[in-house]
């Protein structure tokens, strides 16, 4: 999905794959501490020079974020942010949004 996204909007195919990269990354991080039943969620928004990609769930506990990949991931993205809310009792688990920008190919 996420690299059909970038090809759609113009990317190379190699920054494609590097944003499909990134969402997996996130995604890997975020499905180990996922509560039972959690919506993993992704919200692309494509804005004149950039994307905005968000990424959430809810989590038993925060995710952690280290090793070779997060080092990959810090490189390629910019606006990097990780936010983890206070327990919802509702979802059983803590709401948790990763979001990054990527370079738009037309801006």
């Amino acid at each position: 999905m996420t690299r059909s996204l970038g090809l759609g909007l113009g990317l190379a195919i190699d920054a494609a794959a590097d944003l499909e990269l990134v969402a997996h990354e996130v995604a890997m991080a975020l499905i180990p501490v996922a509560v039972p039943g959690a919506v993993l969620r992704f919200e692309y928004r494509v804005l004149a020079i950039e994307i905005e990609v968000l990424i959430s769930s809810h989590t038993a506990v925060p995710p952690v974020l280290n090793g070779l990949g997060w080092h990959i991931v810090r490189t390629l993205v910019t606006d990097f942010a990780l936010g983890c809310g206070s327990y919802d009792p509702a979802e059983a688990g803590h709401p948790v949004t990763v979001g990054f920008s990527w370079p738009h190919p037309l801006g």
